[in-house]
């Protein structure tokens, strides 16, 4: 594969533990996960995820749910079986890893998407997902427009990036797979030669969580065009072109001059290939340059032939997997919660002092009324990755 310089992509690229290599390389995802099943749980559930002591108080400080940085202890209950202090449960906070993404109030961010869970599922992507943040920095730091839409295409394309267009960049993805219940486009490949074919393979998460690893690949796709395109735009307004219609607006020795702005600062002659064509002239004397007609095909196999796009891809996918599977082991450590207070509450509901308390400590009707309302928050903001 063609090496590629970092400068092409302007990126940090995460690190990348060498068993996820081996997915690059031809290896399986048992590999990548040293052979752990996936059928079970990826982070393990708090075993005593309610617990008591002696004078049935309630200990609010579990291990599972401080571990995966998502669930937080907040106050105590109950207090020495007088009933005193606040009936408070432990509060779901959004965690930092769900907030590394785009920022999704960013004026210079559009998405005009109608409401659904296709748009969950979307911006559950952006504004998670670190790496395709780093392809879009330009877009975070407002000095680049990007209004993602539909737009009705053929059954093989996923979704489209219009070039030439800086400083305003358009994404649509196809109308007939951006459904109301979600992304329904699964492809067998892919132009960019990343191998999806583990995500259909996969056990332990569900149909709504396999959709959000296909979208992440084909919004990080995507992504990746205007990132190359507007590398090509910064080239032409540093020569002193007008880079707002590329195609339109820039002469043969524009193209020129921003081919050698290209190469002497750190970009491959590769990717300079994928838009400016270079001919020499019939005299022997000096050459003429073009657009690449077939920008979008070089585009493609530039991100085939170099191993490091291969792994940017592979983080983003693998990030978004561990952020849904981080809020899956949440849900089920809330739901377990909500059992045990459930069967407390039915237990000792009807023994109440006059201040509301029970005799034996917690208010347990009010404990489970709260935990329910902090559950329905969590089911509100994320229950699109679990069906519900």
């Amino acid at each position: 594969m063609k090496k590629l310089n970092l400068k092409e992509l302007e990126l940090k690229l995460p690190k990348i533990d060498e068993n996820y290599s081996k997915i690059l390389l031809g290896g399986s995802y048992d590999d990548a996960y040293g052979g752990y099943d996936l059928k079970t749980p990826y982070f393990d559930l708090d075993p005593n995820p309610l617990d008591y002591d002696n004078s049935l108080d309630l200990d609010v400080s579990h291990d599972g749910y401080q571990d995966d940085g998502s669930y937080q202890d907040e106050g105590q209950t109950g207090g020495n079986n007088t009933g005193s202090g606040s009936s408070t449960v432990p509060v779901f906070t959004v965690p930092a890893t769900l907030l590394d993404g785009m920022n999704l109030s960013n004026n210079t961010l559009y998405i005009n998407t109608p409401a659904g869970e296709f748009t969950d599922q979307l911006n559950f992507v952006l504004q998670s997902n670190s790496v395709i943040e780093s392809v879009l920095k330009n877009v975070n730091l407002r000095q680049v427009a990007l209004t993602i839409g539909l737009q009705n295409m053929s059954s093989g394309t996923g979704a489209a990036t219009h070039d030439y267009l800086y400083p305003n960049y358009v994404i649509n993805f196809n109308s007939n797979f951006a459904q109301q219940d979600g992304w329904q486009w699964a492809p067998s490949g892919t132009t960019d030669g990343f191998d999806l074919s583990f995500i259909a393979n996969m056990g332990g998460i569900t149909e709504n969580m396999r959709e959000v690893m296909y979208l992440t690949h084909v919004t990080l796709h995507e992504s990746m065009h205007l990132k190359h395109y507007n590398n090509l735009a910064n080239a032409l307004e540093h020569i002193g072109a007008d880079p707002s219609n590329m195609m339109a607006n820039v002469t043969s020795d524009q193209l020129g001059l921003a081919r050698g702005w290209l190469l002497n600062n750190g970009y491959t002659q590769d990717f300079v290939d994928i838009f400016i064509t270079t001919t020499p002239n019939a005299s022997g004397n000096g050459s003429t340059f073009s657009h690449n007609q077939n920008a979008a095909a070089a585009s493609h196999l530039f991100m085939e032939d170099s191993i490091e796009i291969q792994q940017v891809f592979n983080n983003a996918v693998f990030e978004v997997l561990e952020d849904m599977l981080q809020l899956q082991n949440t849900k089920n450590n809330m739901e377990s919660w909500l059992q045990e207070l459930q069967n407390n509450a039915q237990q000792y509901g009807d023994e109440t002092n006059t201040d509301g308390s029970t005799p034996n400590g917690p208010n347990w009707p009010q404990l489970y009324q709260n935990q329910l309302d902090q559950y329905d928050l969590f089911i509100e903001q994320y229950g699109h990755l679990f069906g519900q």
